[in-house]
């Protein structure tokens, strides 16, 4: 039986977001990249050691700099901002950084945004493995579906 936790908010947050991002990726090793609002939305729901086991093995920040890790995927959770799709975008600028992008927006990307995705080498190589919105919005006490 599932618990009040788990029945409730936090756990529709966090079925959705390992069911409809983190089920869909595959491989051991993944690199989860994330920006301020998926941070607060992964913080509502998951633990560090909970995010392991959905196969990601190093979280890091969007607006930091990064080392590649050619052998894993990595995963971007962000907001849909020029900001998150810049970094994306100058990410894969040169030499791929990692084995593949699946990117997931936090809630539906405007077509601005899709536009300079679409326009960048992560694009026109063909590096995007898949491309979503998770559709969770998160205020200063909880997580909400913008659905």
């Amino acid at each position: 039986m599932a618990t009040a936790v788990e029945s409730g908010v936090r756990g529709a947050v966090r079925k959705r977001v390992a069911d409809g991002m983190l089920a869909n990726v595959k491989g051991a090793f993944n690199v989860l990249i994330i920006d301020d609002a998926a941070q607060r939305i992964l913080n509502s729901a998951f633990h560090m050691n909970e995010l392991m086991d959905h196969n990601v093995t190093l979280v890091e920040k969007i607006d930091r700099k990064r080392q590649p890790v050619k052998s894993s995927n990595a995963v971007y959770f962000v907001a849909p901002t020029d900001k998150s799709v810049d970094q994306i975008v100058a990410d894969w600028a040169g030499e791929p950084p990692y084995k593949g992008a699946h990117i997931y927006f936090t809630t539906t990307c405007t077509p601005s945004a899709m536009a300079k995705l679409a326009a960048g080498k992560v694009a026109k190589d063909q590096h995007i493995k898949a491309l979503a919105g998770i559709r969770l919005v998160c205020g200063q006490s909880d997580c909400v579906s913008d659905a």
